[in-house]
């Protein structure tokens, strides 16, 4: 048995009650083993103070069917409340699981079965504000409270839930909110209409009254998210997005293609280029030869043309990385903002990735051949003029 089953069981138990200010004393009779050693642990004051036992009597007084005087105060780690206020004065705590717990005014125990009216209440209160830790731009879970921002400002909604909020919680109205946020199809615009909606009722209300009035206006608060959603759904429609889509599939195809048409002038230069070098150099038997310097001149020529088209090459590869990019930074625009639809246009996007790559196959094979053409021209032209080279280096010696 848990510390906080034993707390229960000696408040429970316990007889000739004497309430001093925030402390519970009375006699309490040691009726099992469990009982007899959750008290000898509480002797220790550590102890005592953490789960808000103190043991009045002689220690030696603590065994089976023994009374005992025992005084119950505020405990640090179990969780026992004096009444539900108590319970809901922190705010933080409907931010997090619940968990088990004991109120000592109505005698309840999280673990009883079956659990209060307010059991239920407490449930679907604490589903809504998770549900609207969701929708906000802020959760301080330090605080206890949640934060909207929208471009006039903060609205701060401090988590202050009072009993009489609790009692009024109509389940089945919270279970029709929830119901509404979780719903997958747009959720990520029902949260925005949920946060566009509690922004403007929040203003204008003390910040501590904000969520009860939300908690006791909650059906037609719904009603007002419901009707905003429904004007982004009369805007939304799938062939609106996907003409939007045809569009920029258009766009980005026409800017795919400019990359080879750019520089097609120059690559129509490839072969002249390659058949001048071929068949334009002669024999060169002197370096001092007019033969020798058109060779020279001829070679020098492919290869400024060969490395500005190289720096042609590398500058469209770059521009097709930033068209790549883009289509990408598109695609996940579209899965963030209408991931329901967006498998239905993958076809479009990949057609789009696929003519990348196939760009960028073609400029590497140019590229290729440009090296080839500049090897074949330095090849030619040794061919034709080596016999002038050599004849030089050798007459210089």
């Amino acid at each position: 048995m848990n510390a906080l089953a034993n707390i229960v069981k000696i408040y429970r138990a316990l007889t000739d009650k004497e309430e001093h200010d925030s402390t519970l004393e009375g006699s309490l009779k040691v009726c099992d083993d469990e009982t007899c050693a959750f008290l000898r642990s509480a002797v220790d004051e550590s102890t005592s103070t953490d789960y808000g036992l103190v043991i009045l009597s002689d220690t030696n007084d603590i065994h089976l069917n023994a009374t005992v005087q025992v005084r119950l105060i505020t405990p640090k780690c179990v969780p026992v409340f004096r009444n539900i206020s108590s319970f809901l004065g922190n705010g933080s705590r409907l931010l997090e699981p619940i968990g088990n717990f004991y109120i000592i005014d109505d005698d309840w125990s999280s673990e009883d079965q079956p659990q209060p009216d307010e059991a239920a209440n407490l449930e679907a209160l604490h589903r809504i504000i998770l549900q609207l830790s969701e929708a906000a731009t802020v959760v301080d879970r330090d605080k206890g409270k949640l934060v909207f921002a929208d471009g006039v400002g903060l609205v701060d909604l401090p988590i202050n839930i009072s009993l009489d909020d609790l009692k009024a919680v109509k389940p089945q109205n919270i279970e029709a909110f929830e119901n509404f946020c979780s719903e997958p199809l747009h959720q990520k615009h029902r949260l925005e209409a949920v946060a566009n909606v509690v922004i403007r009722r929040s203003r204008g209300i003390v910040s501590n009254n904000r969520i009860p009035h939300i908690l006791q206006n909650l059906e037609t608060v719904l009603s007002d998210i419901k009707s905003q959603h429904s004007v982004f759904l009369s805007a939304f429609s799938y062939e609106k997005v996907r003409d939007e889509i045809e569009s920029l599939k258009i766009e980005y195809t026409t800017k795919i293609h400019k990359i080879l048409s750019e520089i097609q002038g120059q690559l129509l230069g490839i072969p002249a280029a390659t058949v001048i070098v071929a068949t334009q150099m002669k024999k060169a038997d002197l370096v001092n030869s007019s033969v020798f310097i058109t060779n020279t001149a001829i070679l020098l020529g492919a290869f400024i043309f060969g490395i500005f088209l190289i720096f042609l090459l590398v500058n469209q590869s770059h521009i097709l990385e930033i068209l790549k990019t883009e289509v990408e930074r598109q695609k996940r625009q579209l899965r963030s903002e209408l991931s329901d639809v967006e498998a239905r246009f993958n076809d479009i996007f990949n057609l789009l990735q696929s003519r990348i790559r196939y760009q960028k196959i073609i400029l590497w094979i140019v590229g290729f051949v440009v090296v080839i053409g500049l090897s074949l021209g330095g090849f030619v032209f040794w061919v034709q003029s080596s016999h002038a080279i050599i004849t030089m280096l050798y007459s210089n010696k």
